[in-house]
């Protein structure tokens, strides 16, 4: 199984920008996007733990 966490949304946000340069919003507001969601989820889990 595949488990995405911020660490690897971040990094394919980097190498987006930096190989393929790509500046724009709406081509990376997918990972954007997952990687704050994937933030938040691991903090509010945090609380109830």
């Amino acid at each position: 199984m595949f488990i995405i966490t911020p660490e690897i949304t971040d990094s394919k946000i980097q190498v987006l920008q930096k190989f393929y340069r790509t500046p724009y919003y709406r081509t990376l507001q997918f990972f954007i996007v997952h990687s704050t969601v994937y933030q938040l989820h691991d903090t509010r889990m945090c609380k109830f733990d």
